[in-house]
C-alpha cells in the first residue's frame, strides 16, 4: 500500500485498469465506493444503494459480485487490517529495539490518523458480525507476536520468558491502541490537551508510548541520545509510599 490512506489505496487499484478485465474494473469500482462511504459515514450507516450509486453501478450488477452489502463490507474491511499490519511492520530494519518500537508506533499512529473512519467501521463491524471477531483477532495476536518477537531478538537477555514477554506486548499495545481510540477515533477533549500539551507531533507521540514500551519489555529507559522529543519522560519515576 503506496499511501498509508487505505481510501487512497482502493482509489489507486480503481484507477489502475491496465491489463484488467471488466468485471475486475466494476469490482474495484464497488470496492472503493464502500471504502469511500466507509470511511466518511460508518457500516450502521451505509446502504447498498448509497454504494451502487458512488461507484455509478447498477443493483443488479453489484449482486454478481457481492452477495450483500455485510459479504463486501467483510471484504474490505479484512484487507484493511491486513494492509495496516504490513505497513506497521513495514520500516523495522536491523536497528536498536528502541528505535524499532518507535518506527512501529509512528506507523500505528500515522495509520489511525489517516484511516480514522475506517478503524471506527472495524469496531462496528466486528460488534455486528461475529464471525469477524476472528480475523481481527488473529491480526491483534499477530502484532503482539511480532512485536515479541522484535523485542527478544534485538535483546542482549537470552533467559527472556517468552510467554512473558508475549503478555507484556499484549498489555502495552493494548494501552496503546485504546490511546488511539481515545485521540484520532473518540477525540477525547482532556487526552487531546494532553497530547497538544505533552507529545504534540506524531514523532513525539510514538517516542513517548515507545519508551513506555521500552520499559515494560527491558525494564530500563532507552538510550536517551535516541530521543528527540520527550527526553523529560525518562527521569519519570513516582516514588510509592
Amino acid at each position: 500500500m503506496d499511501s498509508l490512506s487505505y481510501q487512497t489505496h482502493r482509489r489507486q487499484m480503481m484507477n489502475s485498469v491496465e491489463g484488467k478485465r471488466k468485471g475486475e474494473r466494476t469490482r474495484d469500482r464497488l470496492l472503493w465506493a464502500t471504502t469511500k462511504i466507509l470511511n466518511e459515514a460508518g457500516y450502521v450507516n451505509m446502504r447498498l444503494t448509497d454504494i451502487c450509486e458512488q461507484a455509478e453501478i447498477s443493483p443488479a450488477a453489484f449482486y454478481l459480485y457481492f452477495e450483500n452489502k455485510t459479504d463486501i463490507t467483510r471484504q474490505v474491511l479484512t484487507d484493511f487490517v491486513d494492509k495496516i499490519e504490513g505497513n506497521v511492520f513495514a520500516s523495522i530494519d536491523d536497528i536498536s529495539a528502541f528505535q524499532s518500537l518507535v518506527q512501529s508506533n509512528l506507523r500505528l499512529i500515522e495509520s489511525f490518523s489517516a484511516n480514522a473512519g475506517l478503524i471506527r467501521c472495524v469496531v462496528q463491524f466486528r460488534d455486528r458480525v461475529p464471525e469477524f471477531q476472528d480475523p481481527w483477532r488473529e491480526a491483534g495476536n499477530a502484532w503482539s507476536r511480532r512485536m515479541a518477537d522484535s523485542a527478544k531478538a534485538r535483546s542482549d537477555a537470552e533467559d527472556m520468558d517468552d510467554e512473558v514477554v508475549l503478555l507484556a506486548c499484549h498489555t502495552v499495545g493494548g494501552m496503546v491502541d485504546e490511546l488511539m481510540r481515545d485521540i484520532y477515533i473518540r477525540k477525547n477533549p482532556q487526552v487531546l490537551q494532553l497530547i497538544n500539551s505533552v507529545a504534540p507531533s506524531a514523532q513525539a507521540l510514538a517516542e513517548f508510548v515507545s519508551v513506555l514500551w521500552f520499559r515494560a519489555l527491558f525494564g530500563r529507559n532507552p538510550d536517551a541520545d535516541l530521543l528527540t522529543h520527550g527526553e523529560e519522560l525518562l527521569n519519570l519515576n513516582l516514588d510509592a509510599y
